[in-house]
């Protein structure tokens, strides 16, 4: 059973976007022990993928909340995390669930929008002839 599956519909369109980061560590392997040491485990495959998810995370935030305005795009942004951070409260934490452990990522990832606010400008016009 897939936990996107449970997200509510207002952060159902999220799921593209965890699964895209699920993608990225395909066949990872943390090098140690990662059952005597899990929270080595956790820190290095977050180190690894962080620029990744962060590309990840801002390309779908800016095709979500296209704004010229950051302090719009931030509020937008925010009302996601908490969103979902509220969410997780009610899900029973397993360690084994992928999904669940990158729904939690992407909500530290959310929690500061503004690395991935870029300015949204018009498309200049072509001038006739």
């Amino acid at each position: 059973m897939s936990i996107l599956n449970d997200l509510p519909s207002d952060l159902a369109v999220l799921v593209p976007c965890i699964r895209e980061m699920m993608k990225l560590r395909a066949g990872y392997r943390f090098r140690g022990n990662a059952k005597e040491n899990p929270e080595d485990a956790n820190d290095h495959e977050i180190q690894r993928f962080l620029v990744g998810d962060m590309r990840i995370i801002g390309k779908w935030l800016r095709h979500q909340f296209p704004s010229r305005n950051s302090q719009e795009f931030c509020e937008c942004v925010s009302r996601v995390a908490w969103s979902l951070n509220d969410w997780l409260q009610s899900v029973p934490y397993r360690e084994e669930d992928k999904e669940l452990r990158m729904l939690l990522c992407a909500v530290g990832l959310l929690m500061n929008p503004m690395p991935y606010f870029k300015r949204q400008t018009r498309k200049k016009r072509k001038r006739d002839g």
